[in-house]
């Protein structure tokens, strides 16, 4: 499976170091074809410390990320 459509799309991949190379490849084949679909929610930059207590809390499923589009920097 070739890489160039995640770079074309200037996509990030992160994983820890487990399995083969031939384990990635099955994996990225199996996301491609819409069979994973993950848990994500987005939560704006200013309710982050709400966030952050559901986080330490374990109230969240899944992963959390924090939109910086709206934290009132300039672009």
């Amino acid at each position: 499976m070739s890489l160039r459509p995640l770079l074309r799309k200037d996509l990030l991949v992160r994983s820890n170091q487990t399995g083969t190379k031939r384990d990635m490849k099955e994996a990225l084949q199996i996301f491609a074809a819409s069979r994973v679909v993950p848990e994500l929610e987005v939560v704006d930059l200013r309710d982050i410390n709400v966030a952050l207590d559901r986080i330490r809390h374990g109230e969240v499923m899944g992963k959390l990320v924090a939109d910086l589009r709206g934290c009132g920097g300039s672009t």
